[in-house]
């Protein structure tokens, strides 16, 4: 046990130090999330009909609002980014570097209806279920920019690795026949 503490300069007793990383929009979600249960309430003025006080209310979309407002801020610092970059090129010879920065911030822009479409898909639906979702409905997709924001949502989601790739796959073939 001696050379385990020597070597990593901790006493036995104690726990290794781990380094944890923030991240401030998930710590902003989850202050703002905390706020609404403070602040918001339900109200009734006038009679109440007995249908109501023996279920349950509550108070919906607070986390559809939350992540709203945070891909708001996120948008206008991006909007700044992008700006800041553009304004580089004049002064700054190599416009490849810049170019692909700004193609970089662009790629994960995605629209807050399809992230919300695309939760309630992945809500419903399991993996077996969201793969024939997608055959049979595919169709329906007319757009370029919607397909490709939902295949990084389908990259970025917790689905298994081959309903990922398959998703995928009918996407893109969705793709080329729109193109």
């Amino acid at each position: 046990m001696k050379k385990f503490s020597k070597i990593t300069n901790q006493k036995i007793n104690e726990e290794p130090k781990v380094d944890k990383k923030i991240d401030e929009a998930e710590e902003f979600k989850f202050k703002m999330l905390d706020l609404m249960e403070k602040f918001l309430r339900v109200q009734s003025y006038g009679p109440v009909d007995n249908r109501y006080l023996a279920g349950k209310v509550k108070i919906e979309g607070k986390e559809v609002l939350a992540e709203a407002l945070l891909d708001l801020f996120s948008d206008s610092s991006n909007k700044k980014q992008k700006a800041i970059l553009e304004s580089l090129k004049s002064d700054i010879k190599d416009w490849n570097v810049i170019d692909s920065k700004i193609d970089s911030i662009s790629k994960d822009d995605i629209s807050l209806t399809n992230k919300l479409k695309f939760q309630r898909m992945l809500e419903r639906y399991d993996d077996e279920s969201i793969l024939l979702f997608t055959e049979n409905n595919i169709e329906k997709i007319t757009d370029k920019k919607t397909l490709n924001e939902y295949s990084l949502l389908i990259e970025k989601s917790n689905l298994k690795q081959e309903t990922k790739q398959n998703i995928i796959n009918i996407y893109n073939s969705r793709i080329d026949k729109l193109s």
